[in-house]
């Protein structure tokens, strides 16, 4: 009888080798991975503090330096700083908003720290300051304070009454709230930038 023809083992498929990344290729990634990081980066800081990334060149950098806290030392005096701030608008009974800007100081010294003053100003795209404003620690505003304003102009009496009666003394080793209402600009917030600063007034004299 004749014997079958003997059939030959197919060969063994060999993977091949994985292409090892190139300098370009991990450099080109990495600049992606940065890239998306400040763009995501960008997006939270809007939706936190009310802000929009400008789009001219002075406006970049005034961006870029609210990114970093603003002005050199202009958030911090002596261990005390202001940890955070927010931005948000209330109607009134005018066809003015109110605008307020609110958040937290911290003292990190061991000592009592008086007549602390919070300075807030809006600044547009171009450089120019569009409203600024300074009140002590400590003042506290309602929404309902604010709607039963008829006329905005009161809101400056309400202030001052408020200031009067504010205890600007944050304690050794702790925090206090802050809070700045002013008559909201007829430009859109979201494109000021909102640049905060710390303050402490001397003493006055009896």
């Amino acid at each position: 009888m004749p014997k079958p023809h003997p059939v030959a083992s197919a060969p063994l498929a060999i993977p091949p080798e994985p292409k090892k990344p190139t300098v370009f290729g991990a450099l080109l990634g990495g600049t992606l991975t940065i890239v998306v990081l400040a763009i995501l980066g960008l997006g939270l800081f809007r939706f936190t503090l009310g802000l929009t990334p400008p789009t001219t060149a002075l406006g970049i950098d005034q961006f870029a330096e609210a990114l970093r806290g603003g002005e050199p030392n202009s958030a911090q005096a002596d261990g005390v700083i202001i940890s955070s701030f927010h931005s948000t608008t209330y109607p009134t009974g005018s066809e003015n908003p109110v605008l307020l800007i609110f958040g937290e100081v911290e003292n990190h010294r061991d000592v009592d720290i008086e007549n602390v003053q919070i300075k807030a100003q809006l600044i547009d795209e171009l450089g120019t300051v569009v409203a600024t404003e300074t009140m002590p620690i400590g003042l506290k505003f309602t929404p309902p304070e604010f709607a039963g304003l008829r006329d905005i102009h009161k809101l400056s009496e309400m202030v001052a009454i408020k200031s009067e009666q504010a205890d600007a003394t944050i304690a050794a080793r702790s925090s206090r709230t802050w809070s700045i209402a002013l008559a909201a600009p007829l430009t859109e917030i979201h494109k000021l930038e909102h640049r905060i600063s710390l303050l402490q007034k001397e003493t006055p004299q009896n």
